[in-house]
């Protein structure tokens, strides 16, 4: 949801989108992310939000003058350089040099139920001068409880501790449920994982490009599941001592992994990666902390992939980066949609097999929205003007739909025409 109210920080974050050369000035950033932050507060306590969101329209009418006449949301960058800095990290109380607990709460059948998850700060942690990559780390079954130690044990070096943030939250008794977000309304894997990530991402100043999911043992499996339900949460997944499990590679094109000590599964993951070409796995028989972490600092997001593989799932993947399907029940996950970006014709190309509707986000990194844009679906072509609507805007980055390394300022929803030789 909407995080806590912000205040501004002097930091050029690398967790903000990058595209375009700068236009605005730090002035006119450090204005829009005050006003930002007024709206996000208002829209939280339900409080004056129109005041707020007038407010906000009005700053986005003044940087139009100045722009002369480019419309501001056509710069998602600089849109979410603001973001970044209207949230309020400095004046968060961290440890730092330490591993520490933060407490969490999912809701369960039963009601609210609290956890206690580990998280440690460089010692020169600084969230005015810098964004940290953050490394969530799952833990294999003998620590599912004790993640404290975990970080105490797999993370040693200064070179991981001073460069990173750490989270490990512990895992569901059952095992059976670490892949799962929940079973009978008791909380799985997948949801301890993601409220541990909101949580961390409210309080410390991350690289939202430079989130990685790191699972040991029976925690390998469960970070690649929760990567291929959230393709485009993540930069990168690594595997201590542990495999993929039985789970198919198809929606990792644009997200690499990295397996060190894997098992028989890890080396079929490879080959399938290679045979669907996206030659992104990378296996080590024996690898050290620095091998991950130099791995690590050479792996970021794409935020906005110009190619998009992606076979959706009932409840998740509902949504691949700039590609989203409705609710759908196709527990074989026979459907199938690929898509790329042609920028230099502002052309949209999808295959889609087994579903009926696509909704489509977009943003002037992708294509151009002051042309009309065309999209080709199974051959089908329709060509719109796709306006850019603050009001949309806002709603996205509300939803958690939006984040500061990628801003998108509309959404078209566009039937799908059967593909050749198919009939729904």
């Amino acid at each position: 949801g909407i995080l806590p109210l912000p205040t501004l920080s002097p930091a050029r974050p690398s967790g903000a989108a990058v595209s375009q050369e700068q236009r605005l000035k730090e002035s006119d950033l450090a204005n829009l992310a005050k006003k930002l932050g007024e709206w996000m507060e208002a829209s939280s306590a339900q409080k004056k939000v129109g005041e707020a969101q007038q407010g906000l329209r009005d700053a986005f009418a003044k940087l139009q003058k100045k722009l002369k006449g480019t419309d501001p949301l056509a710069l998602p960058a600089e849109i979410g350089t603001a973001l970044y800095m209207s949230y309020d990290y400095k004046k968060a109380r961290v440890s730092k040099g330490k591993i520490d607990t933060l407490q969490a709460t999912l809701q369960a059948k039963a009601g609210p139920k609290d956890y206690e998850f580990a998280v440690s700060a460089p010692s020169t942690y600084n969230a005015g001068k810098q964004s940290y990559p953050l490394l969530i780390c799952i833990p294999d079954e003998n620590l599912k409880r004790d993640p404290k130690r975990l970080l105490m044990e797999d993370w040693v070096s200064p070179e991981v501790k001073e460069g990173a943030i750490l989270a490990a939250p512990p895992m569901p008794d059952d095992p059976a449920l670490w892949n799962l977000s929940d079973l009978d309304g008791e909380p799985g894997g997948v949801a301890y994982v993601l409220r541990t990530f909101a949580t961390v991402r409210d309080v410390y100043a991350i690289d939202f490009d430079r989130v990685y999911l790191l699972g040991r043992g029976r925690g390998a499996e469960a970070a690649v599941a929760i990567a291929e339900y959230f393709p485009d949460r993540f930069a990168g997944v690594v595997g201590r001592s542990g495999g993929p499990g039985a789970i198919d590679p198809v929606n990792f094109k644009n997200r690499p992994t990295y397996f060190v000590g894997g098992d028989g599964k890890a080396s079929e993951f490879q080959k399938k990666v290679d045979e669907l070409g996206y030659k992104n796995c990378t296996l080590m028989a024996e690898g050290k902390e620095l091998d991950i972490w130099n791995w690590i600092s050479q792996t970021r997001r794409q935020a906005n992939p110009a190619e998009i593989t992606f076979v959706p799932g009932s409840p998740f993947p509902k949504r691949a980066y700039w590609i989203e399907v409705p609710p759908m029940d196709d527990p074989a996950r026979s459907a199938k949609i690929t898509a790329r970006v042609e920028r230099e014709t502002n052309t949209i190309r999808i295959e889609a097999r087994g579903v009926k509707e696509l909704i489509l986000y977009f943003n002037d990194d992708l294509v151009n929205l002051s042309d009309p844009v065309k999209v080709v679906i199974n051959g089908a072509e329709s060509m719109d003007l796709i306006p850019r609507n603050f009001l949309r805007t806002l709603e996205l980055i509300s939803m958690s739909k939006s984040d500061p390394g990628r801003i998108y300022v509309e959404t078209k929803s566009y039937s799908v025409p059967d593909a050749p030789g198919e009939s729904k």
